[in-house]
């Protein structure tokens, strides 16, 4: 048997669950007298040292373990979750892939199906937006990536099932990142002119803020609104959505996460409308 601060372990688990490093201690030898700081001269007083306690690295099973909240348990405890989330994720970039499961007619969908369908798109919406964006982009000399946005803000809604409390905020960051460099509808309209009216055989008559102000008006106001939510903004996203949906729908706590996802619905809609029928060569 071995004694350590009141615990007692049987000498053959200490050896199969702990492996005693003394390195880098400042230990003395097994607590014997020693003198603190410097040399002087007379007899300074001696003092007994006792060791600190061994720098524990779990290799066995706890099951050795008597005692409950040792650190030895809680060490185990964290490495199983580790070894869990290591076998079921693997690699960091395997987070993005498709998880499956099954509804309760046996049918087989994905977290992404799902989310999908909460917005009420289907992937060639996501093809497509991303598509014009990128034209957009690249016309308006702009680095970002817009098919990684819309994907980021489809991600962010799978993880709404998946224990993320925050899965709106990182939604909304992606949604207004789309148009986060031309935010004000003024010049929201001269990039969408500028990349689909009469350039290279582009399809002519895109509308602009003076022939459609409403659309451009509107895609701002859901971008405000998606900046609040990013920038946990209470008050503000509450102005927000009377602004979009007006005073009179919206009152002191309709912000939910059913608002927010109708939101987000009808803010892909309006963009999907602004470029279907009028941009075919993406």
């Amino acid at each position: 048997m071995r004694t350590h601060r009141g615990f007692v372990f049987p000498l053959e688990a200490w050896n199969k669950i702990f492996c005693y490093n003394r390195a880098h201690t400042e230990a003395s030898h097994s607590g014997l007298v020693r003198t603190l700081g410097k040399r002087v001269r007379g007899n300074p007083p001696r003092v007994r040292i006792s060791p600190p306690p061994p720098r524990l690295f779990v290799i066995g099973r706890p099951e050795y373990l008597k005692f409950p909240g040792s650190v030895a348990s809680r060490i185990h405890t964290v490495r199983c979750r580790v070894q869990v989330m290591s076998s079921e994720i693997g690699s960091p970039d395997s987070v993005l892939k498709e998880q499956k499961g099954y509804d309760t007619a046996g049918t087989v969908f994905s977290d992404r199906q799902k989310a999908l369908a909460l917005l009420e798109i289907i992937e060639d919406d996501v093809v497509f937006l991303g598509a014009v964006f990128e034209k957009i982009y690249r016309k308006n000399k702009s680095s970002r990536n817009a098919q990684s946005m819309i994907n980021g803000a489809i991600f962010a809604v799978t993880s709404r099932n998946n224990g993320n409390p925050e899965w709106r905020e990182h939604c909304a960051g992606s949604l207004r990142e789309l148009l986060d460099e031309c935010s004000d509808p003024g010049k929201m309209s001269t990039w969408f002119c500028d990349t689909f009216n009469n350039h290279g055989g582009r399809t002519a008559g895109f509308p602009s803020y003076t022939s459609n102000p409403d659309a451009y008006k509107k895609l701002g106001k859901f971008y405000d609104y998606f900046s609040e939510i990013h920038h946990h903004s209470a008050r503000e996203i509450l102005e927000r959505l009377q602004d979009i949906y007006g005073r009179e729908n919206i009152k002191t706590g309709s912000d939910s996460e059913e608002t927010f996802t109708r939101a987000a619905k009808d803010y892909i809609k309006e963009l999907l409308t602004m470029f279907r029928g009028r941009v075919s060569d993406v």
